[in-house]
């Protein structure tokens, strides 16, 4: 199913990490798209509640936060570009997409924008009531999740080819996951 995988199965997820933090400066422009990906499996057993899931999830991310996340993928990417032509590169990577496609193991992208600060979002006397953020849009086999929230609504959004996926198997998919979060945290949601 979307949401409850197969027992035997690990639960990864893909996040991504701002590698502005690694600039000499410590930090970047905001419109500076400098990211990697962060890796992230919890096993096979993700806990009978979503409180349980999500605990595990904070925990293996500290344990990320730890080191220097988002790096990873860039050694590799360092070694695969220095033996390798930028074209047979690229061939070799999609071949390996369609292989994990086939199997049916890629994970999605996670990202949490987290709070968007109204004050911060200053239009003079126009107030800000929501906002959220715009996740980037990726093409299939991925899936990328963003979730953001301002004072006391929470948005799950996602970006899609609509000439790649139907629209109603996105909608099923963010309906699966508001299914998933306790009553409490969903309250009217726009389609």
């Amino acid at each position: 199913t979307l949401i409850k995988p197969d027992p035997e199965v690990s639960l990864r997820l893909r996040t991504i990490a701002d590698l502005r933090r690694y600039l000499p400066a410590g930090r970047g422009e905001a419109i500076c798209n400098l990211s990697g990906f962060v890796h992230l499996n919890i096993g096979t057993d993700p806990g009978s509640a979503f409180h349980d899931t999500c605990m595990r999830v904070r925990d293996k991310m500290n344990i990320v936060r730890a080191g220097f996340p988002g790096l990873g993928d860039l050694s590799l990417a360092a070694i695969v570009f220095k033996w390798f032509p930028f074209f047979l590169a690229r061939k070799q990577f999609r071949f390996l997409l369609r292989r994990l496609a086939r199997a049916g193991n890629i994970p999605p992208i996670l990202t949490n924008w987290g709070p968007i600060l109204p004050e911060r979002a200053d239009f003079g006397d126009i107030t800000v009531a929501h906002a959220f953020g715009a996740p980037p849009t990726v093409v299939p086999p991925f899936v990328s999740l963003t979730v953001t929230s301002v004072r006391e609504t929470l948005t799950l959004s996602t970006g899609f080819l609509e000439n790649a996926i139907a629209r109603p198997k996105v909608e099923h998919f963010l309906d699966r996951i508001e299914e998933e979060l306790p009553k409490s945290a969903c309250g009217e949601h726009d389609a």
